[in-house]
């Protein structure tokens, strides 16, 4: 017995215009890779309420840690399922999948259980992202992508503000559980929505799986992740910290050595021929330090040395995201019409500029001076991250848009995590604590100082990326058409 989409479906589907379907097309896409997105964003706050309810003394961390290892490690993974499956295909097993996960980590009666769903809910995740952002890609037409991947972006920036103030708002009128939960409805709509209304795409080749590939790199990120997210606990010189980051460069070795060797790795190291594209993963790897500098230590800072509450600190990041999301539109503008590299070249320079403006802050600089430098911060992020999306895939052939997908948001997640090492091993070197540090005037000049230190390292880090920068191919989303001829 064959289904078949019922009479209204079929009647709304045919009544539609090709350009209000690819409309509908994208809007389901980005509705379900966002969805993954937000979640990421809205659990940290209800943290204290999930221990409290499943009455978990230690490990409550793992709710955040084991979500963003799986977020790590499936991207590779999902450019394979991606080509030999299809784009659509893993798009609705995923969106399908983060529901399920969603409905179990809801009903989780212990925190093992909720870890579990939260790790299913990270590979979910992890592979709209990596789908998503090609499927949007692919049903774009090239003269218009900067525009449709800009407005898309600034749904991007908006996420981060909005999860803690949506997560907050949840807790404090129901259970946490609705955090969860109330993802499930959400993607039951856009899945059967989209198993009508999604094309079926598929840029990539069918290929075999590189399991030992994908076992080295797996363990490789689980282990760099693992002590990039705990080095401020272990510390920078325990052994601990020193014997995983050694034995994960290893394993990534043993990786690299391995994928230049086998005939279908799962990441190709053909990507990087391309110069444009290593060129953009330089790109992506700084500008996702400085967006972690900006979104996780800014906040750090305002409490620990303002006294802010964690609202406050909170709602000083928000014009920073306002503003970031209005400008990833206008940043597509100029791309269609002037190419890629103007934008990434001058936000990768306003994104260096801002951070080493918080750098030179202290306790009597105004609030209001500070916001502008971290709007400034976030409105040059927002310049790079559509452009680099662009310029990175276009600069591949299409066989490799998949994985070079995956190796991009791998690249933007890495890159944060040791940015975010970096910057908390030399905040913590200055004053030992992140936040604890009392509340003498000597106490709070001196975690002022260890802060702006940890912004002069990203800052340094940025003035790299600009540099590099400069290296790119002023390539417009037209210039891909004509790629594509020459690669027929």
């Amino acid at each position: 017995m064959t289904l078949r989409p019922s009479r209204p479906s079929r009647r709304l589907r045919e009544g539609l215009a090709p350009e209000q379907r690819r409309r509908l097309s994208l809007a389901l896409v980005l509705a379900g890779t966002l969805v993954g997105f937000l979640d990421s964003n809205v659990v940290n706050v209800a943290l204290p309420s999930i221990a409290v309810g499943l009455d978990a003394d230690t490990g409550i961390e793992w709710v955040v840690t084991a979500h963003l290892l799986a977020l790590g490690v499936t991207q590779a993974p999902s450019g394979w399922l991606a080509d030999r499956w299809g784009l659509r295909p893993v798009f609705l097993a995923a969106v399908g999948g983060f529901a399920a996960f969603a409905v179990l980590a809801a009903a989780s009666p212990n925190l093992v259980t909720l870890v579990v769903a939260r790790i299913g809910q990270g590979l979910c995740s992890g592979a709209t992202l990596v789908v998503g952002t090609l499927l949007i890609y692919e049903m774009t037409p090239p003269e218009t992508r900067g525009r449709v991947i800009g407005y898309t972006g600034g749904l991007f920036m908006i996420a981060p503000a909005l999860g803690p103030l949506l997560g907050g708002w949840v807790v404090t009128v129901t259970s946490w559980r609705w955090l969860f939960l109330g993802f499930a409805p959400v993607c039951v709509l856009l899945l059967l929505a989209a198993v009508r209304f999604v094309p079926a795409k598929s840029p990539g080749e069918r290929r075999p799986m590189d399991w030992n590939g994908t076992l080295l790199l797996t363990l490789s990120l689980v282990g760099f992740l693992t002590a990039s997210s705990y080095v401020s606990d272990w510390g920078l010189s325990s052994p601990l910290f020193i014997v995983t980051m050694v034995l994960s460069v290893m394993i990534s070795a043993g990786f690299w050595l391995r994928a230049s060797r086998t005939p279908h790795p799962v990441i190709d190291p053909k990507l990087y021929s391309s110069r444009d594209f290593s060129l953009c993963m330089v790109v992506v790897g700084t500008l996702a330090m400085a967006q972690f500098a900006r979104q996780v230590f800014v906040p750090l800072e305002m409490q620990a040395v303002r006294g802010l509450s964690p609202v406050g600190a909170g709602a000083v990041l928000t014009p920073s995201a306002l503003l970031a999301a209005a400008t990833m539109p206008l940043t597509g503008r100029v791309t269609d019409r002037f190419g890629a590299k103007p934008p990434i070249v001058t936000g990768m320079s306003l994104a260096a500029v801002a951070t080493g403006l918080l750098a030179t802050t202290d306790p009597s600089t105004p609030l209001w001076l500070v916001v502008v430098f971290i709007a400034g911060s976030g409105v040059g992020v927002a310049m790079v991250a559509m452009p680099s999306t662009l310029l990175s895939l276009s600069a591949v052939a299409r066989r490799l848009r998949t994985q070079a997908s995956a190796v991009r948001n791998l690249t933007g997640r890495v890159a944060g995590a040791l940015g975010t090492a970096v910057i908390a091993t030399v905040i913590v070197s200055d004053v030992g604590s992140l936040t604890e540090m009392g509340t003498t005037p000597e106490v709070l000049a001196r975690a002022q100082d260890a802060y702006n230190n940890g912004f002069l390292a990203a800052t340094a880090i940025m003035v790299a990326g600009v540099v590099m920068s400069l290296g790119l191919t002023n390539r417009r989303p037209s210039d891909d058409d004509e790629a594509e001829l020459h690669e027929q």
